[in-house]
């Protein structure tokens, strides 16, 4: 799990988020989202008179289909909820929800996969449930949480409380669903294995929808990094070179690798600084511009430009 979660942050290619606010996601759904998903659905399983197991009953059906992605995906989401919370600033797009969702996905299936490697009964039985659990299926969990991340990414910036709602809301509805429809589908494979092939389907349509969004959102986070950096251009903080870096990622890599190349690590941090200043200063400006004027982001904005500006007048070169 956490393969697939330096995966998905590396995928972050413009500003990445703080390393520490990625490690208490991951830790949020490691722990307590299972703690507190367990303890709930052991309590409901008991109140619906649910035995466990997963033979396809009516009451299998609705605690696994139904009741479990419901607890699950809400405890879930409440991590997310609280990295909103505490590092609301942080959060400058889709993308960004997309990236928290799925740590806390990534570590809540680390320790739920565990606890079943542990309970297998042979090699052979444990090395096939790897391979399903950590490999076939290692990002559901992450994919499930990443659709609630990214409803609660767009109502930050929704332009009233009903679409706000309607957002979080729909980002919800649509981890529970996908969570459902999977979990549903492993129970019906009780019957017959081919049922794990409409999981895969379930979960291969998921995937796309996640992977196509995130797609969208780093093409949407390029546009705002053209937009609000133009005027920097103008105003001669930003040299046009520099503004072209920071737009085109294919530009930021090859600038980073040619000084990496050269061990020159001292270009290489002041290159890699530069064009993540320059994306938070665009997001910046961007939110500036929807939420309106806050103290708190506009000194953020004179310390970004105060630094961009020292960089842009030492050496080595920034771009």
């Amino acid at each position: 799990m956490v393969c697939w979660a330096v995966i998905v942050w590396w995928f972050d290619r413009y500003e990445k988020e703080p390393v520490h606010l990625l490690v208490v996601s991951f830790l949020w759904g490691v722990a307590p989202a299972v703690i507190i998903s367990a303890i709930t659905e052991v309590v409901l399983g008991l109140l619906s008179g649910y035995q466990g197991g997963p033979a396809p009953t009516g009451l299998s059906f609705f605690n696994l289909g139904i009741v479990a992605p419901i607890v699950e995906e809400g405890v879930k989401l409440l991590g997310v909820l609280g990295v909103f919370r505490i590092a609301r600033q942080e959060i400058d797009g889709p993308l960004d929800g997309i990236i928290y969702g799925a740590m806390v996905g990534f570590g809540f299936a680390a320790t739920e996969n565990t606890m079943v490697f542990f309970s297998s009964q042979s090699v052979g039985e444990w090395v096939f449930l790897f391979f399903l659990r950590a490999m076939v299926f290692g990002s559901i969990h992450a994919m499930f949480t990443s659709f609630a991340g990214l409803g609660l990414a767009f109502a930050k910036y929704a332009r009233d409380g009903r679409r706000a709602f309607l957002w979080a809301a729909g980002g919800f509805l649509a981890a529970v669903l996908f969570h459902g429809l999977h979990n549903t589908a492993l129970v019906l494979a009780e019957r017959s294995p081919a049922f794990v092939l409409l999981g895969l389907l379930f979960y291969g349509v998921g995937i796309i929808l996640i992977v196509m969004l995130a797609v969208g959102s780093l093409i949407r986070e390029r546009r705002t990094i053209r937009t609000y950096l133009q005027p920097y251009v103008e105003q001669g903080l930003l040299l046009p070179r520099q503004w072209e870096a920071a737009v085109s990622m294919r530009t930021r890599l090859m600038s980073e690798w040619e000084a990496l190349g050269r061990l020159d690590l001292q270009t290489y941090r002041a290159v890699a600084r530069m064009h993540t200043i320059c994306a938070e200063l665009a997001f910046k400006e961007k939110q500036r511009r929807l939420l309106g004027d806050d103290p708190h982001i506009t000194l953020q904005i004179e310390k970004l430009s105060m630094e961009i500006r020292n960089l842009s007048t030492g050496k080595p070169p920034v771009a």
